[in-house]
């Protein structure tokens, strides 16, 4: 009895040997290709680099849409309409011609506020200033927020203003200008015997009609408080 299990158990051993062989081995089509007849599971480092992929794409696309948002044209400020009626004021930003409309900010002394226009550019910039002892000092905007210049310069007897502007937002690069009133002077003239600007605007430079000139602009009544640089 011994004899005969002795026989059978190496049996059942040689076939537990050859079954994962036969597994493995491919099956044969009838064109000679090899065929696999288990069924195909991915590695578990195969799903670590498809997670990876997948992470790798999503950063991506962040890091793009951060750039398409950096690169994203800048706002255009459009004249506005409150500006309309101010006096005029023209000259030039460098060898670029300029039109711009200033008049006296409500509740402020010695203050100006109000648009300007470059060349042929799109938009109009904001400025609000003030003026004191014979100096000027303005500041401008693009986007109605941000400070991306500033004016700073001498008022004569004219009431013309010429200084330097500078680009407060990217280089700090600088560029002469000058501002002279066509019609009404919102920017009274400094007086150098009283070493002070005029108390009143100054006489208008063009009539407003033959024999006539315009009107002075009515100035805010005396206030302490100062302009700032709030469009």
């Amino acid at each position: 009895m011994g004899s005969l299990a002795q026989p059978a158990g190496a049996l059942i051993v040689l076939l537990l040997a050859v079954a994962p062989a036969v597994a493995q081995t491919p099956a044969k089509a009838s064109n000679g290709y090899d065929v696999s007849a288990g069924a195909i599971s991915a590695p578990a480092a195969d799903l670590g680099l498809n997670r990876a992929v997948a992470d790798g794409e999503r950063r991506r696309g962040t890091a793009d849409n951060s750039v398409s948002a950096q690169t994203a044209a800048p706002r255009v400020v459009q004249p506005q309409p409150e500006y309309a009626k101010y006096p005029v004021y023209t000259g030039t930003l460098g060898e670029v011609p300029i039109h711009m409309r200033l008049g006296a900010k409500p509740g402020e002394i010695d203050s100006v506020h109000g648009e300007y226009l470059a060349g042929k550019g799109p938009g109009v910039r904001l400025v609000t200033g003030e003026y004191e002892n014979g100096g000027f000092l303005m500041e401008e905007s693009d986007d109605g927020t941000h400070v991306t210049g500033t004016w700073e310069g001498a008022i004569d007897a004219r009431g013309v203003v010429r200084g330097t502007w500078t680009d407060a937002a990217h280089d700090g690069r600088t560029l002469p200008f000058v501002l002279r009133p066509v019609a009404v002077v919102v920017i009274p003239p400094y007086d150098v015997a009283a070493n002070s600007n005029a108390a009143v605007a100054a006489t208008p430079m063009a009539p407003a009609s033959p024999g006539q000139v315009s009107p002075a602009p009515v100035l805010p009544p005396v206030n302490p408080a100062r302009s700032g640089a709030h469009w």
